[in-house]
């Protein structure tokens, strides 16, 4: 029997089509990593020479990242220490717990209006 697991993302899931189940993108995956850091420079600064003055990266660093280059630990380090509500479990796995709400809506991973359970 197949049980079908519902996430926010787009993690290491299964789902039967005609018998056979398609593995999609982790969510520690080279194209996912490289969205995160997309989402999170088009956040905090128009261009990535803008945002690479504000936080201290060089423009090819951070240019590596968005490639989908693994982020090192001195730069998630300077990241969530410079941007507030940031954490390392988004920026490396693509985990959403140890962000604010207000922190993933801005990232995309929550919708901006959420109803009201009643």
């Amino acid at each position: 029997m197949f049980v079908q697991i519902i996430r926010r993302y787009d993690g290491p899931l299964a789902y039967p089509i005609r018998g056979r189940s398609k593995k999609l993108k982790a969510p520690n995956s080279d194209a996912s990593r490289a969205d995160r850091m997309r989402r999170l420079r088009q956040l905090y600064g128009p261009t990535q020479v803008a945002f690479c003055r504000r936080y201290g990266f060089s423009y090819s660093q951070w240019a590596n990242f968005e490639a989908g280059k693994s982020v090192s630990h001195k730069a998630a380090m300077q990241l969530v220490e410079q941007i507030p509500d940031l954490s390392l479990d988004w920026i490396y796995l693509g985990t959403i717990s140890g962000l604010s709400i207000r922190m993933a809506q801005l990232l995309g991973e929550l919708p901006e209006d959420r109803p009201n359970p009643r």
